[in-house]
C-alpha cells in the first residue's frame, strides 16, 4: 500500500466509544453474619454435608442437599411423582448433564415450583426452576447456585446453615400503656375534649394529675382550629423559584368521589381557620396530591 492509501485509509476510520449503560442503584441491604449460637451441637471443623427442608407443593421435602458446586437445581424422578406434579408443566431441554466422573445423562425436562425455604415467621417463598432427571439417590433434591443466588442467601458449611435476607416491611411497634387506662373529660362544656389517665393511680394522685390538666388545658390541639398561624418571626418557608422560568399551570385532574369528599373537607377545613387563603388566577397551578399517612 503506497502512504497516500494508508493516509485516505486513517482518515476513513470511524472511532466509535463504547459506552456501559449505567447500572441501576443496588438496595441497601442488611449483612448477614453467623455467630458461635449458630453452631450445631457437633464436632468442628466437620464434613458433614449441608441438608435442608424445602416446602414444595404443600410438601415438606426433606432430604434437600445444598451443593454449591452445581451449576443447576435437581430433582430426581421419584420426588418429582411424590409432589403429585404434572409431567404437562415439564419444558423440554436438550442440554445434558455432566458430573465430575464425566459420564452424561439427559434430562426430563424442567419445571417451575415455588418453594419455601425457612421456618416459621422467617419462611422465605421463590419461584426455583428444577432440572428432572431419572436417577436414584440418597437426597430428594439438591439446592445448586441458581436457587441460593436467587434467593441472596449466604451458605456457611460449618455452620450448617444457610441464611438469606427477607424482604418484609417492618413497621414501628407502637408501645402500649403499662396498665389499663380510663378516659376522663377535662371541659364539662365540651364533653368529648377527653385524656387518658391510669386506672390504678391513687385518688390523691389522680386529682392532683387532673387538675394539673384541667389548669393547662388551653395547650392542648384538640382539633386544626386550636392551631394558629406561626409567626413569620419563628419559621418562614420560601419556595426557591427561578424568575426567569415561565410558570407552569398544570391540567385539571379528576378525583375519585372518595378523595375529592376528603380533599374538600380538608381544604374547607384549613380555610377556616386562616392557614390557606383563596388566590384566584394564580401564576402557579398545580393539582392535589393525596399521599397515605406513614402511621
Amino acid at each position: 500500500d503506497s502512504v497516500s492509501s494508508r493516509r485516505k485509509w486513517k482518515n476513513m476510520v470511524y472511532l466509535a466509544e463504547v459506552q456501559r449503560p449505567p447500572l441501576p442503584k443496588r438496595k441497601k441491604k442488611e449483612p448477614l453474619i453467623f455467630t458461635d449460637e449458630d453452631y450445631p451441637p457437633v464436632l468442628s471443623p466437620h464434613r458433614d454435608a449441608l441438608v435442608i427442608k424445602v416446602e414444595i407443593n404443600n410438601v415438606v421435602v426433606h432430604r434437600t442437599l445444598v451443593d454449591m458446586g452445581s451449576s443447576v437445581n435437581i430433582m430426581y424422578s421419584n420426588t418429582f411423582k411424590e409432589l403429585g406434579l404434572s409431567r404437562s408443566d415439564l419444558k423440554p431441554i436438550h442440554t445434558p448433564l455432566s458430573g465430575f466422573t464425566g459420564d452424561t445423562i439427559e434430562a426430563e425436562g424442567t419445571i417451575t415450583v415455588k418453594a419455601g425455604v425457612g421456618d416459621g415467621t422467617h419462611r422465605l417463598w421463590i419461584d426455583m426452576e428444577f432440572m428432572v432427571v431419572q436417577l436414584d439417590c440418597a437426597h430428594h433434591l439438591i439446592l445448586g447456585r441458581p436457587g441460593a443466588t436467587k434467593s441472596h442467601a449466604r451458605v456457611d458449611e460449618n455452620v450448617s446453615t444457610i441464611c438469606a435476607a427477607i424482604q418484609k416491611e417492618e413497621g414501628q411497634p407502637r408501645a402500649e400503656p403499662a396498665e389499663e387506662v380510663e378516659e376522663v373529660s377535662l371541659d364539662p362544656i365540651e364533653s368529648e375534649r377527653k385524656v387518658k389517665v391510669g386506672k390504678t393511680l391513687s385518688l390523691e394522685l389522680k386529682e392532683q394529675l387532673l387538675g394539673v390538666l384541667r389548669a393547662f388545658k388551653v395547650l392542648f390541639a384538640w382539633g386544626a382550629e386550636d392551631m394558629p398561624v406561626v409567626d413569620p418571626k419563628i419559621i418562614c418557608h420560601r419556595l426557591a423559584v427561578d424568575p426567569t422560568h415561565k410558570p407552569v399551570k398544570q391540567k385539571k385532574r379528576f378525583l375519585s368521589s372518595e378523595r375529592r369528599e376528603f380533599v374538600t373537607k380538608q381544604v374547607t377545613t384549613l380555610q377556616s381557620i386562616g392557614h390557606i387563603r383563596e388566590v384566584r388566577y394564580p401564576e402557579w397551578l398545580a393539582n392535589v396530591v393525596l399521599a397515605p399517612k406513614g402511621n
